[in-house]
């Protein structure tokens, strides 16, 4: 018996993907639209397909009934170009592969990103524990041996942890401000900070390789590609970068020594570039780049990691070491009276 999804008014994009994969093998395979959409009532509940069936009995496009059930609005892009170009089938493949590579990406950076949390998370109940629980208990335990305790050393490298976890929180804060800040100078911060530059040319070469190829896929020119990602795009810094980039092609700039003179991407997103636009082969260069760039970044981010990983690991035994001493403390000053 087929398992029945329940979806909610805004569809999760782990739904949408099986959706789509599953319509679109239909639609190959040479159902109808209705008789399609027949079956994935039986996968799905009734009330979520029938929008769908509403909607093509009336004659509406596909991508509208998409965009009515709040599904990704790149999804609903693809479909609706596969649509006008008169292949539906072929906007439904793209868009399940689109949506199915963006599942992948995040689930693993999620991947990436779980340990490391654990970690941090680990730190701050270290902290508190000791802090709350801890300390007043060895004071208690000094003053029944009757002697004065010295946790200078212990609370130094407690407050070394603190500042640590509040310079982490500062960062994040930092880049999500930066991320979300809708002034056109602080994102730009980001490419000309020693320690940031790099890091950020490889972020956003990556981000803006594989958003122009979701537009190149649907067969739209260069330029008018560029255009439509700046219609597309919800982070405040990555739209004011596509401004840049159009304002320069108004003024006359060609394509090559628009990226070539741009400090926002890699020298070697700039190379691959020069050489693909004049070959003609820029969707073939993007897709084999942004694949490379996202198995470098996570290449980077496992490098990272297991530096911050080794760090708070050697900060956590370094406590559990001078705990240990300090319960030894009251040992050592008898030792030193007799």
């Amino acid at each position: 018996m087929p398992t029945i999804h329940h979806l909610s008014p805004r569809w999760p994009l782990c739904e949408q993907q099986k959706f789509l994969t599953r319509f679109s093998q239909l639609i190959e395979q040479g159902f109808s639209l209705a008789q399609a959409l027949e079956i994935m009532g039986t996968l799905f509940k009734q009330e979520a397909i029938a929008p769908f069936a509403a909607h093509c009995a009336n004659g509406q496009p596909f991508a509208s009934t998409l965009e009515t059930c709040h599904f990704e609005k790149r999804i609903v892009y693809i479909v609706r170009c596969g649509e006008e170009a008169g292949s539906l089938l072929q906007g439904l493949q793209k868009a399940a592969e689109y949506s199915e590579h963006l599942i992948q990406n995040k689930a693993e950076l999620s991947k990436k990103l779980r340990y490391p949390l654990f970690l941090f998370t680990l730190m701050i109940g270290i902290l508190g524990i000791v802090y709350l629980f801890f300390f007043p208990q060895l004071e208690d335990f000094y003053q029944s041996f009757h002697i004065e305790g010295d946790p200078t050393l212990l609370n130094g490298v407690l407050l070394l942890l603190g500042g640590l976890l509040l310079l982490i929180f500062l960062l994040i804060g930092s880049f999500f401000l930066i991320l979300t800040s809708p002034h056109r100078c602080i994102p730009h911060l980001l490419f000309h900070f020693p320690l940031l530059k790099s890091l950020s040319q490889h972020v956003f070469s990556y981000y803006f390789s594989s958003q122009w190829l979701i537009f190149l896929n649907c067969g739209l020119p260069l330029k008018e590609s560029l255009f439509m990602m700046r219609s597309f795009e919800n982070i405040p810094f990555v739209r004011h970068i596509i401004d840049e980039l159009q304002q320069r092609l108004e003024n006359g700039i060609s394509l090559g020594d628009l990226f070539e003179k741009s400090p926002y991407f890699t020298a070697y997103f700039k190379l691959i570039m020069k050489h693909a636009l004049q070959l003609a082969k820029v969707h073939q260069e993007l897709k084999t780049y942004s694949t490379e760039e996202f198995k470098r970044l996570t290449q980077h981010m496992n490098t990272l990691f297991k530096t911050i990983q080794f760090i708070f690991l050697a900060l956590i035994g370094l406590i559990i070491v001078l705990i240990y001493l300090s319960l030894l403390q009251p040992v050592f000053q008898m030792a030193e009276l007799i």
